[in-house]
């Protein structure tokens, strides 16, 4: 096994796009308990790079891609 990412919190899911960029949710991030409108999706590129795609989601437990096919 090998790190792709740290620093991540409550993880609940994990998706790959077609350009092999993982897709991280956090169900509530820079609290210890599930805290309404923390939650957020975060992109991981194969280098590392992190970028917020989205923030402020109240307590997700899912996501879904499609992807145009």
């Amino acid at each position: 096994m090998t790190t792709f990412a740290t620093g991540l919190t409550n993880v609940v899911g994990l998706a790959f796009d077609n350009e092999k960029r993982l897709y991280v949710l956090e169900n509530t991030t820079g609290h210890p308990f599930p805290t309404p409108g923390t939650g957020k999706i975060l992109r991981i590129d194969p280098s590392g790079r992190i970028e917020e795609i989205v923030s402020g989601l109240f307590l997700p437990t899912a996501m879904t891609f499609w992807s145009g096919r």
